[in-house]
Formats: structure tokens, C-alpha cells, sequence
């Protein structure tokens, strides 16, 4: 992933977690004071920090839409009753 795309995501979900805290700063309702989202600049932090983590290593372990086309052409070229046998090496053939 590249470097760009990453401060993109961290600036997108910033400015999303920061809206919400400023709807319930304004927020009046009966349980004003005790919003869910009233968290802090530390607490927005670590929220950003965790989820960059947890994309990037959704990243690493998701297939683009070209290894996806790939293993589905090697599973129509297997027969039927090998198509079992196979399922390991083309899940294999798309780690490569």
C-alpha cells in the first residue's frame, strides 16, 4: 500500500472521528454529557492508530480483482471431481 494511499485513509478517518465529536459536543438530548462518540484528541489517536493497523493488515491478506479472475479461470479448467484436490493450489498460486 502505498504511503500516499495510507495518509489518505488516516486523514479521511480523522476528519470522520472528529465530526462525530463535535456532533456530540453540540449534542443536547437526555443523556447530554454521555455521548458515545464525546471522546478526546488521545482516545482519537489511538482509535486512528488501530485502525490503520487493522487496514493495513486487511490489506496484506486480501486478494485483488486479478488473482480472484485468475483462480476462478485454473478452477474452470479443472474437472469437476479434481476441483476438490486443486482448492489448496490455487489458494496457494494466489498467495505467490
Amino acid at each position: 500500500m502505498k504511503q500516499e494511499e495510507i495518509e489518505k485513509i488516516e486523514i479521511d478517518y480523522y476528519n470522520e472521528l472528529e465530526a462525530r465529536r463535535e456532533i456530540a459536543r453540540n449534542f443536547t438530548g437526555q443523556v447530554a454529557g454521555r455521548h458515545s462518540d464525546m471522546f478526546g484528541h488521545r482516545e482519537i489517536h489511538h482509535m486512528v492508530r488501530g485502525f490503520l493497523e487493522g487496514y493495513q493488515r486487511a490489506a496484506e491478506t486480501l486478494f485483488t480483482q486479478e488473482q480472484v479472475r485468475e483462480a476462478i479461470i485454473l478452477s474452470s479448467l479443472s474437472s469437476i471431481d479434481s476441483l476438490p484436490d486443486r482448492c489448496d493450489e490455487i489458494i496457494q498460486s494466489l498467495k505467490k
